[in-house]
């Protein structure tokens, strides 16, 4: 072993040294450390112990409950599931049965089309095999014609069914899908949780997913109630539908059949009586021709006798002249004119005349004879052919001829007349030759008497023609006067043209029939309305001067009745003249202009009047108006004062401080909260008690051209424009209706209409100031109050425009509905749709739809209840009211020809409506507006020829071929859309008779990446043709109206379908699913070209 030797003095020791205490105390430290860790750590086992415990339960709980869930989750997924496949059950039977009646309506229409239609058609065709003077207009062709027109109307009713019908089974296809898919996934549903509930801890196939959360629906439990209760209601809803559908086709097909059966039962009645009568005169003229036929064999047999005692006559005569002629041979002093000499000339004398007596009635008898066995064969032969012809026509509705009628087809009654004896003609003629050589000297001897005949005729016809011939003079006269010397060089063309040409044209004289008697109507009642104006136009008479006609003739007559007040002519005479004073004491003249800004009142009239006799312009302000608009009226009109209404002194307030220094406002009426605003402000109500009534003295009148009013236009496609109103056209609109209309002086007129527009404050105004009615006012419009008004104050003439038709018609129906005594009804707006149900609901006998601008000279009326028209003009002589539909483009501008001229539109071609222009005829002259910019934009030139101008309207006519206009929409709300044009005017009328007459605008409105416009309608709720079917749908609270109750569109067509934009709920046109809610992304997708239509 190593021997280690140790250093101590080299080993470092502590410096610090322990005790044996402190080591024990140490020791007892660490000791009780450890206790303090073991107690510790068994709390800590305790409580772990305890919370898995715990946390076991909680485990347990809420497996148990999310169990119970599942439970009740798969019970109400059962439920949604067994009530889905009922409703799908009955959705499914539902488009079976309609698909029956769909089978119905096409197997209907075709047996429409190919029996009935093609059956009444062949009837028609085989009347016209008749002959001469049976090819009558009678009562089977009439009822053959009524009956196509009720074929083919039921065509048409079919086929909107049929595709209503289509339409309709679509939808339940469409909800029978969302059903499926609904309940394709309610399955999936219960698969999964099924699952679910059979899982259990200890399965080997369970996983915990790491590193990423499980991301939930949005979708709550209630929005998936909802969307499962929705399909319900929406199928629900679509069957409900489908049953009304099938109740309405049952009931459309009871009645259209019974309508046909009717029409075949008067067309085979009608057959029937047509068969009697065409028979009973064939068997009288049959008769007739036997009774002829014997009369032709006893003159015939009397023809035989007279050539006989003729040949002996004549054989006498020659005799005679044999030994006359002998006797002359005697030589010298034998031959003297003895006994026997006077005797032979005496007998051949005698002879002579004996002769041609015989042969005068042998030449008589055989004219009268020849004539009435020609006549009768030739009548006969034609009602044979008659007979026939309707014995086998064909009989339209699956009838046959033995069921339309009985007749027999033979004509063995007749045939033999033809076949006549030839023999008879022959000996007639042979005699004729003779018998007019005879008949030569007697004629010579009457030739005296026949000459003084005949210069009675001549005398006769001459004094025919000239009377004509003043006749036609007067009336180039008249022409010449009021329309100018281009428009009887015209009417000579037109005629000229016609009278040559129309030999090829037989099209044109039967429209000319068809519609001369409409013209002749209107040409009188134009004549007339141009005689009245010519005459006020002479003597320089204004709308003042007229009336005051009026009140000298009848003072103490109702002029107005307004609210149970009467207003007499007199009384509005003295209202008139105080006006008239006190701005003629506060230095307005001639040519000023004060707007007036007031409500329907008798004042309302006065006050215009009053200012008109001193030659004052007064501006109609639209009561509606407010801030800048109220503000650009005043200011275009160049205002020197306004004269406003006290209800209207908060507007009047706000403008204020815009107002011109230099207006002077006139305050009428009283108001308790009304204050002066400051300005040059008067009372006009204290100014009214203390002026009197006298007329006052004017040095400068308004005269017959001068201006009268101002009438601001509705701003439907902007700020309103000031239209000039003249005393002429004043005078010149409110006569149209007087004598168009064929009014009675006593005529009771009854508007409720706005006294600043024209259709009130000029039409039904017009009447009592021109023409002396009683004219009833009220403040608005009520639809229900319409025809109540009406009865109460007894009126016989009421007054519509825009859309108070549609609103009266939808007020339910009451006992004033026909109690009244209104004859006739004027205006414009009556929708074509509901035309015939107002007429007939109402009992209207007459209505008079006119259509004209406030501004403008083409100005045409409905005389004579064509329903839908909105007046016409002569296809005869269109020259005569030059007026005329040219072809424009979608923005309305003119289509020229090669010559850079306009192009007149053919029949039944949509154009914009024109009216020429001249100058020097107040009745033509074009006044426009006091803004000469937008007058000009009104004009064009180079119309027909180089150099002439016309009022283009803005609006869309169609001309029918007899010359009926029809409003086809406005210039710029036509648009195309898939190749189609579609009208939005003929759109609102469809869809708001849908929709229980309420309001619906509809509008075109630009998609990006589509050629054209899509239809906006602002309310839908049934089916359109796809073309013209809205692709969007805006649900509106209100829809604001004009003062003369038309719908504005140009802000609502601003907006578009822009749902950053518009507030409303917008919808939009998904081909499978229908209409669907609008959002922002499907906006985003549609501009994006993502969504197409």
């Amino acid at each position: 072993m190593a021997k280690i030797d140790i250093d101590v003095n080299r080993v470092s020791f502590p410096s610090t040294r322990f005790t044996l205490d402190e080591w024990h105390l140490n020791n007892q430290f660490r000791y009780r450390c450890s206790e303090a860790q073991q107690e510790l750590s068994d709390r800590l086992l305790a409580e772990a112990t305890l919370a898995c415990d715990s946390a076991k339960e909680i485990v347990k709980a809420n497996k148990e409950e999310t169990d119970h869930r599942l439970l009740e989750k798969l019970n109400d997924i059962e439920f949604r599931k067994g009530e889905l496949l009922l409703i799908r059950k009955d959705t499914a039977l539902e488009i079976d049965a309609l698909s029956v009646y769909k089978e119905r309506i096409t197997d209907v229409l075709k047996s429409v089309k190919r029996n009935a239609l093609a059956i009444c058609g062949k009837c028609l065709i085989a009347r016209e095999c008749r002959l001469s003077i049976d090819l009558v207009y009678d009562d089977v062709e009439m009822n053959l014609l009524k009956e196509r027109e009720v074929i083919q109307g039921a065509e048409n009713l079919l086929d909107r069914i049929l595709k209503k019908t289509c339409e309709q089974i679509r939808k339940l296809k469409a909800t029978l899908y969302r059903i499926d898919h609904d309940l394709e996934n309610k399955e999936n549903n219960l698969h999964i949780d099924r699952r679910n509930v059979t899982l259990k801890e200890t399965d080997f196939n369970l996983k915990v997913i790491y590193k990423r959360t499980v991301k939930h629906r949005v979708v709550m439990l209630n929005e998936w109630e909802l969307q499962t209760n929705n399909n319900v209601i929406d199928a629900n809803k679509e069957m409900n539908s489908s049953k009304q559908l099938r109740c309405y086709i049952d009931t459309i097909i009871k009645q259209t059949i019974d309508e046909l059966n009717n029409q075949k039962n008067v067309t085979n009645e009608a057959f029937r009586q047509r068969i009697e009568q065409t028979r009973e005169a064939k068997t009288k003229l049959e008769l007739q021709h036997s009774e002829i036929i014997k009369q032709v064999t006893v003159m015939s047999s009397n023809i035989t006798h007279l050539k006989k005692s003729i040949a002996e006559k004549e054989g006498f005569m020659a005799l005679a002249h044999t030994r006359l002629g002998r006797r002359c041979q005697r030589p010298g002093i034998e031959h003297i004119q003895d006994l026997v000499q006077v005797n032979l000339v005496k007998e051949i004398h005698e002879l002579r005349n004996v002769v041609a007596n015989l042969q005068r009635m042998l030449y008589e008898d055989i004219e009268r004879g020849e004539t009435r066995f020609v006549g009768v064969s030739s009548v006969s032969a034609s009602t044979s052919a008659s007979v026939s012809a309707l014995a086998s026509a064909p009989t339209p509705l699956h009838e046959t001829s033995a069921n339309r009628c009985d007749v027999s087809r033979a004509t063995s009654g007749v045939g033999h007349i033809a076949n006549a004896p030839s023999g008879t003609r022959q000996d007639a003629q042979t005699t004729r030759a003779s018998a007019s050589a005879a008949l030569r000297s007697e004629r010579d001897l009457n030739a005296s008497t026949s000459r003084w005949k005949t210069v009675g005729r001549f005398l006769r016809r001459l004094t025919l023609i000239m009377l004509l011939l003043v006749a036609a003079v007067g009336a180039l006269a008249v022409i010449v006067i009021y329309m100018g010397s281009v428009y009887l060089v015209q009417l000579l063309i037109v005629i000229s043209v016609a009278y040559f040409v129309a030999g090829g044209r037989m099209r044109w004289f039967y429209v000319a029939l068809r519609t001369i008697p409409r013209d002749c109507k209107g040409l009188i009642g134009y004549v007339r309305m141009l005689w009245s104006v010519h005459g006020h136009g002479k003597k320089n008479r204004n709308v003042a001067d007229i009336f005051r006609q009026h009140v000298n003739r009848h003072p103490n007559k109702i002029c107005f009745i307004f609210e149970d007040q009467e207003w007499t002519f007199q009384q509005i005479e003295d209202f008139s003249n105080k006006i008239a004073t006190i701005f003629k004491t506060h230095g307005y003249k001639k040519g000023d202009t004060v707007a007036l800004l007031l409500e329907n009142r008798p004042e309302f009239i006065a006050i215009w009047l009053g200012l008109n006799k001193l030659g004052v312009i007064t501006a109609l302000i639209n009561t509606n108006l407010r801030k800048s608009s109220l503000l650009h009226c005043i200011n275009i009109a160049k205002c020197q004062a306004l004269i406003y209404g006290t209800e209207f002194f908060d507007a009047v307030t706000d403008i204020a401080s815009s107002l011109d220094a230099k207006l002077t406002l006139y305050r009428f009426g009283n108001h308790p909260n009304a204050m002066s605003i400051g300005l040059k402000e008067k009372d006009l109500n204290t100014l009214l008690l203390d002026t009197p009534a006298a007329p006052p003295g004017v040095q400068e009148k308004s005269g017959y051209h001068d201006k009268l009013l101002y009438i601001y236009t509705s701003g439907t496609t902007g700020l309103p424009k000031a239209a000039v109103i003249t005393n002429s056209r004043y005078i010149f609109i409110t006569s149209s209706v007087h004598y168009m209309g064929i009014l009675r002086d006593s005529d009771r007129i009854y508007t409720p209409l706005p006294l600043y527009h024209t259709a009130g404050g000029i039409m039904a105004v017009g009447l009592a100031l021109v023409y002396g009615h009683t004219t009833v006012i009220r403040k608005k419009f009520s639809a229900s109050a319409y025809f109540a008004d009406c009865t109460k104050y007894k009126c016989t003439v009421g007054q519509y425009i825009g859309e108070m038709c549609r609103y009266i018609l939808a007020v339910p129906s009451k006992k004033e509905d026909q109690e009244h005594n209104i004859r006739i009804i004027f205006g414009n707006g009556l929708r074509p749709q509901i035309w015939g149900e107002f007429v007939k609901r109402f009992k209207i006998s007459q209505v008079l739809e006119f259509y004209g601008a406030t501004e403008g000279n083409a100005n045409v009326m409905n005389i004579d209840n064509k329903m839908g028209a909105i007046g016409f003009f002569s296809r005869i002589i269109p020259s005569v009211y030059p007026v005329s539909l040219i072809k424009v483009d979608e923005d309305g501008e003119p289509i020229r020809n090669s010559k850079g001229l306009c192009q007149v539109c053919e029949p039944n071609e949509p154009g914009a409506f024109i009216g020429k222009i001249s100058p020097n005829n107040p009745t033509r002259a074009f006044l426009g507006y006091v803004d000469k910019k937008a007058s000009e934009k009104k004009v064009i030139h180079n119309v027909f020829i180089k150099g002439d101008s016309a009022f283009l309207s803005g609006d869309i006519l169609v001309a029918d071929e007899w010359g009926y206009l029809y409003f086809k929409d406005r210039t710029g709300d036509t648009f195309r859309w898939k190749g189609e044009n579609v009208s939005t005017s003929e759109i609102e009328g469809i869809i708001s008779n849908f929709i229980s007459y309420r309001d619906c605008i509809v509008y075109g409105v630009e998609v990006k990446g589509t050629e054209g416009r899509a239809v906006f309608s602002a309310d839908i709720k049934e089916q359109l043709p796809a073309y013209a079917r809205p692709q969007f749908v805006r649900i509106l609270t209100k829809i604001d109206l004009t003062g003369t109750f038309k719908l504005k569109k140009k802000d609502l067509q601003e907006e578009g379908y822009n749902p950053h934009k518009v507030q409303d709920k917008l919808y939009y046109l998904n081909a499978k699913l229908g209409y669907q809610l609008l959002t922002s992304e499907v906006f985003d997708q549609i501009q994006q070209g993502k969504i197409k239509f």
